[in-house]
């Protein structure tokens, strides 16, 4: 008779409390997409910020995991569009250089072959 009991009292509490339970089933579950900002810096060149979130590390992870599994050398960039515009997201290791650093390493160095083949010409 206690255990019958014990399910309705459960069942009653369950019925009453329901909003309850799932809002803290909500919340819990909601835990690992929460994003908390340790550290954020700004400078003229670029914006540092710092993340505290399980669910954002474990994505990361994969993208540096495709970063390396394809060889990457400097960056690897992935574009999305939403709402009819076009975004483009680029993960680079620290140390390496960013397009635009690249881009203009490359017109300096046309300049400069141009400038060797003008005074080849002569």
């Amino acid at each position: 008779m206690f255990h019958t009991s014990r399910k309705i009292t459960d069942w009653l509490y369950t019925l009453f409390n329901h909003r309850k339970i799932i809002k803290e089933l909500e919340e819990e579950a909601a835990k690992d997409f929460e994003l908390k900002i340790k550290e954020f810096r700004q400078t003229v060149e670029s914006t540092e910020v710092s993340i505290d979130s399980p669910f954002l590390s474990v994505f990361v992870d994969h993208l540096i995991r495709i970063f390396d599994e394809m060889g990457g050398d400097n960056y690897l960039s992935m574009s999305c569009v939403r709402g009819g515009r076009k975004y483009v997201f680029t993960i680079r290791p620290k140390e390496g250089k960013t397009p635009a650093q690249l881009a203009g390493e490359l017109a300096r160095e046309n300049e400069e072959l141009k400038a060797k083949i003008k005074k080849l010409q002569q």
